[in-house]
């Protein structure tokens, strides 16, 4: 993960998900006016082929040079209304132990006391919010990217 869990931003439009190496060019991209073209470096091109669960992600070629700083290798149409659940995700997939989600905006939260706090403002107040804890760190200490978000088969052992 290039970004420090500290630096990461609330997500509230598509070119909030930089941060996550998904870089939003222009609303103009797509005929029927329903999807953005943006460009994505590798990072993004993880997160997108884990999201989607498409191992072998193949992209578009890229429009710029940069996503964040770091190289383009590719392009994608991404509709608005994928950027909550991808937020929520790109969150997830960095090890923040929760995200807020509010109807604009998501943030990711890393750290235990300021979940402790949202916790808290949850069970005594008519909160504006969601909270939505991280399952995978409930169960799992390991590194912050998980080598993959999906679940394995108790019965197979497979990756389902």
């Amino acid at each position: 993960m290039t970004t420090a869990h500290n630096s990461f931003r609330g997500v509230s439009t598509l070119s909030g998900l930089g941060q996550f190496g998904i870089g939003a060019l222009t609303g103009e991209a797509c005929a029927f006016s329903l999807r953005t073209l943006c460009d994505v470096n590798e990072e993004g091109k993880a997160l997108l082929a884990d999201f989607f669960s498409i191992p072998e992600l193949t992209l578009a070629d890229s429009w710029n040079s940069s996503v964040d700083g770091t190289p383009a290798i590719g392009s994608i149409m991404l509709t608005h209304d994928v950027i909550k659940p991808l937020a929520r995700f790109a969150f997830f997939r960095s090890g923040a132990l929760a995200v807020v989600c509010t109807q604009q905006e998501v943030h990711g939260i890393f750290d235990a006391s300021r979940l402790a706090s949202y916790e808290h403002l949850e069970a005594t107040t008519d909160s504006e919010f969601q909270l939505m804890r991280n399952p995978r760190v409930q169960h799992e200490a390991s590194s912050p990217i998980p080598v993959s978000s999906r679940n394995v088969h108790a019965m197979s052992g497979r990756l389902n």
